[in-house]
């Protein structure tokens, strides 16, 4: 995607053009860098969709949240010192980013309803191809851009269930819930927090359907208070404390994931097997508790999950699921659980932001391969810093393959990789 660095040198009208593909999270911070640490201002951010903000503008479900403190949830540049609570609600964190895409003039470098195909530029209103010429790629679409179903449960069979069916990453506001009968499949980041804001409403019945238990944290969720927003808006500094001590403590916390440490590992579960009994069902407890270590998953951070279990309108079914059927869900056993509505809670395919619909992207490098040979070949999803794949020059994908820690912020993870496509970028753009 370079020219010769020979031919670069003797073409004095030569322009370097940076392409971010992608308006989430990964996008906007990759142009402000851009902006703020070089100076560059010829880049483009291509977004598929009307607006920026990647997940969370997409993911509407009830309940939506960060699992992650909102001070830690935010870029070191731009520090909000007016987060109402700990945790931030979808909406909120959508126009924190907002407001950082207009206050860097982002809009004037943002090109909607484009997305990158086979690396040309297709248009998604006209379906209208054209080719960029770009000499660094910025690969900011993440890993929640193609949502997952079950394997049990293949995509064209989602059509044998005569009702609506939808994944959480596309929530159908359209449909009435009230006075309905609605399976919620899954119980992880997103299940845990749909079910207990389904649920409020009495009358809607909502059938929790998991596969296996979670380790769970409270949130401890709680209000910054006036006085709180005032001194971190006039000192910084104290703010910039606060977040580095949020920072700190998730840290501490990862030594209990380490297998040399046995007695805090046993003290973890000692911890959380306590904090399920206390404020689930107790007829549950066989099918809440894990059996696995701490850690061998994501901990979910309960938004009340283990709480809506004792409501009269919830049940929890852990017998695995058949198949749809046209009045609902069949389990292996046989029996036939009847719902209005089906939602999956099951979360995103790495695998499938590389190489399917719906992103169509299918990079090639210089061996003619695509990212996702290369990760058959290479015996799964690697990268170097999660960034970086050999035959794939001037090319970096923000919060790639193994890029998670599962424990801290994304964005601290993202604000790395920007730091090494910043310093990657710069000789090609000088």
């Amino acid at each position: 995607m370079s020219p010769d660095i020979s031919e670069r040198k003797t073409n004095m009208n030569y322009e370097c053009h940076v392409a971010i593909v992608g308006g989430g999270i990964s996008g906007i911070a990759s142009g402000i860098a851009l902006k703020r640490q070089l100076g560059f201002t010829n880049f483009t951010i291509y977004e598929k969709s009307s607006a920026v903000g990647g997940t969370w503008s997409t993911s509407t479900y009830p309940g939506c949240a960060s699992d992650i403190p909102c001070h830690w949830y935010s870029l070191s540049s731009d520090l909000n010192p007016d987060w109402p609570s700990h945790f931030a609600t979808q909406p909120q964190i959508l126009a924190y980013w907002e407001s950082v895409w207009r206050k860097h003039d982002l809009p004037s470098h943002t090109k909607f309803e484009t997305s990158l195909y086979h690396v040309t530029i297709r248009d998604e209103k006209t379906g209208e191809t054209s080719l960029v010429d770009a000499h660094f790629l910025i690969y900011g679409l993440g890993g929640f851009m193609a949502p997952q179903y079950p394997k049990s449960i293949p995509v064209e069979q989602l059509e044998t269930f005569k009702g609506p069916v939808w994944h959480s990453a596309q929530w159908r506001h359209d449909v009435e819930l009230k006075d309905k009968r609605v399976a919620v499949i899954g119980n992880g980041c997103s299940g845990a927090q749909i079910v207990p804001a389904l649920s409020l409403e009495s009358s809607t019945r909502v059938i929790n359907f998991i596969r296996s238990p979670q380790w769970l944290v409270p949130m401890n969720n709680f209000q910054y208070g006036s006085s709180t927003k005032w001194i971190f808006r006039n000192f910084p500094f104290v703010m910039r404390w606060y977040r580095n001590a949020i920072m700190a403590r998730a840290d501490l916390e990862f030594m209990v994931f380490r297998k040399s440490n046995r007695r805090l590992r046993e003290f973890a579960v000692k911890g959380l097997t306590s904090y399920i009994k206390s404020v689930s069902p107790e007829p549950l407890w066989d099918k809440l508790i894990p059996d696995y270590p701490v850690g061998a998953k994501q901990i979910i951070v309960d938004p009340k999950y283990l709480e809506s279990l004792s409501r009269l309108n919830v049940e929890l079914q852990t017998e695995p699921i058949e198949c749809l059927v046209e009045n609902g869900i069949k389990l292996k056993s046989g029996a036939v659980i009847e719902v209005d509505a089906i939602v999956f809670a099951t979360g995103y395919s790495l695998a499938s932001t590389f190489e399917s619909e719906p992103t169509n992207l299918r990079v090639r490098g210089l061996n003619g391969k695509t990212i996702r040979e290369y990760f058959d070949e290479s015996g799964g999803p690697t990268a170097y810093l999660g960034s970086n794949f050999p035959g794939f020059p001037n090319l970096c994908y923000i919060i790639g393959a193994n890029a998670a820690t599962g424990h801290a912020s994304l964005l601290f993870d993202m604000e790395a990789q920007i730091q090494l496509a910043i310093q990657l970028a710069t000789p090609v753009i000088n």
